[in-house]
């Protein structure tokens, strides 16, 4: 079995988005949910060689050998999850780099299939269904989870896929001959018990209220060619404490979105004002061009008055080149003989 300094695998946890690990979360109704669905899955896998196709930090897988199955390989996309799963598996279980969309194992390689809270991350599950069928047994099982898209707290950022349980019943029986869809339901409880930690091996069930039907949170769902019978209800027990975390989460979200309020509004007048210089910037834009086209019009206006003025100065230099050509002529005339010998007849004419 590979193994991984453990320091480096513990530190590679923030590398893990969206995944269950133990001694992170410890006693938290997370993992309530996650230990109660291997402990389904441990009732069917005595003697079976087993997949655990998104096993993550490996606590799943080790459960399935613990409870006796012949041997688990377990696969995921994550490096980092790989690396805690490792520390936390014994022989008997194998962790390999693997792809729920794209399996490198052979066809009906597996007597037992346990796929939980994978395929509502994948974005084309129709072919994580066909992956898994094709490498278990014909007389194998699947077992497989999903939170049920009708209850379940909508905007996973992390989920592309959610099944109701009509559209995953469909799904199943479209590729095994047998399906089963049955309910996870999350609830509080009321313990009653004369010490800290309350012996449930066999308590009085007593239900204040019953869920409704089609209620459950998440959907399990079995599919193989012979359906087992069903173990039997399988309850995992939370922190006690459990609603007070939630309700100081709740506290914390409530603070964020208002601190997040303050920052749109804040946002908001920035942008009012953004809005207003840049309307100012327009209008003296439309000036500076109205400036500029006055500029011009001033500029061919000059041309002009230049050009009536060199045309008036050629005219003026013309009319006295014009003016000197008849005061040349007139002198000319007033020196010829005839018009000295004709000054007296011009003397005399009355």
């Amino acid at each position: 079995m590979d193994t991984e300094p453990e320091t480096d695998a513990r530190s590679s946890t923030d590398a893990v988005p969206e995944r269950f690990v133990p001694e992170q979360m410890r006693g938290q109704l997370v993992a309530a949910e996650h230990i109660a669905r291997y402990r389904w899955a441990a009732s069917f896998c005595d003697g079976r060689r087993v997949l655990d196709a998104g096993c993550g930090a490996g606590y799943g897988a080790e459960l399935l050998n613990q409870a006796g199955a012949a041997s688990v390989v377990g696969i995921d996309t994550s490096t980092a999850a790989l690396a805690l799963a490792r520390l936390a598996v014994t022989d008997g279980v194998t962790c390999e780099l693997g792809d729920v969309t794209a399996l490198s194992h052979p066809d009906d390689s597996f007597d037992l299939v346990v796929c939980f809270e994978v395929i509502e991350h994948v974005a084309d599950p129709e072919r994580v269904l066909d992956e898994l069928s094709r490498v278990l047994r014909p007389d194998g099982l699947l077992l497989l989870s999903s939170p049920n898209r009708a209850r379940y707290v909508p905007g996973n950022p992390h989920h592309r896929h959610e099944y109701t349980r009509p559209e995953l019943e469909k799904a199943l029986e479209s590729r095994f001959e047998s399906a089963r869809v049955i309910s996870q339901n999350v609830m509080l409880a009321s313990v009653i018990t004369g010490t800290s930690a309350p012996p449930l091996d066999d308590p009085q069930t007593l239900w204040s209220a019953e869920p409704e039907p089609d209620d459950e949170i998440y959907l399990l769902a079995m599919a193989g060619l012979a359906l087992p019978p069903d173990p039997g209800p399988i309850v995992a027990v939370a922190q006690f404490a459990e609603p007070r975390r939630w309700l100081a989460y709740i506290e914390g979200q409530r603070a964020y979105i208002e601190a997040q309020t303050h920052r749109l509004r804040d946002f908001e007048g920035r942008e009012a004002d953004r809005q207003t210089a840049l309307e100012r910037l327009d209008l003296a834009e439309r000036e500076l061009t109205s400036l500029r086209s006055l500029r011009l019009q001033l500029e061919e206006a000059h041309k002009e008055v230049d050009a009536l003025r060199e045309r008036e100065a050629d005219q003026r230099q013309a009319e006295r080149a014009e003016l000197d050509h008849l005061r040349r002529q007139l002198a000319a005339v007033k020196a010829s003989k005839s018009w000295q010998a004709t000054a007296l007849l011009r003397r005399l004419r009355p």
